[in-house]
């Protein structure tokens, strides 16, 4: 089993204390999607280390103004992959993802053609004079990128920092 704990951030939105006897399905459901991200690495971490069951522990402060203390208001156990179906999440999903990542990063020209075949574009031959200017760009590749992903679609855009900042 997996533990992790969920912080009640604003007392004055959510009052666990008072509350969440009455609601626990809605405020994890609350919870989940106000932090998406945190709660799916929590699922991905417990799918990998082939763990049965998930336990999140709601978190409140003792006092509001004493940040040192704190008290477990409840906890609630779910089976992660009865879980991760619900989030639909597969790990052969993921897998190819990271991959789909770690080859868009590498700027992989197996990935563009796969790409250009798809668009129905045929992939453009390589000769000995561009294979010379790929090796002369790879040189000049150092340095720092950052890599945005389209929220409305499902393309990945890499983009180079300048060495100026």
């Amino acid at each position: 089993m997996n533990c992790y704990a969920l912080h009640e951030y604003n007392d004055k939105k959510t009052n666990w204390k008072n509350n969440i006897d009455k609601a626990i399905i809605d405020t994890l459901s609350t919870e989940i999607a106000d932090n998406s991200f945190k709660v799916s690495r929590w699922v991905v971490q417990s799918m990998l280390s082939n763990v049965e069951k998930i336990k999140f522990a709601f978190i409140s402060r003792k006092e509001n103004n004493n940040n040192k203390k704190h008290v477990v208001v409840k906890t609630h156990t779910l089976n992660t992959e009865q879980w991760a179906k619900q989030m639909n999440m597969s790990l052969d999903n993921m897998w190819n993802i990271i991959k789909h990542v770690c080859e868009s990063v590498e700027g992989s020209k197996k990935l563009k053609e796969e790409m250009e075949r798809e668009s129905g574009r045929k992939p453009k031959q390589v000769d000995e004079a561009d294979k010379k200017k790929d090796d002369e760009e790879e040189d000049e590749a150092d340095g720092e990128y950052v890599l945005i992903k389209d929220f409305n679609k499902s393309a990945i855009q890499m983009y180079k920092k300048d060495a100026a900042e």
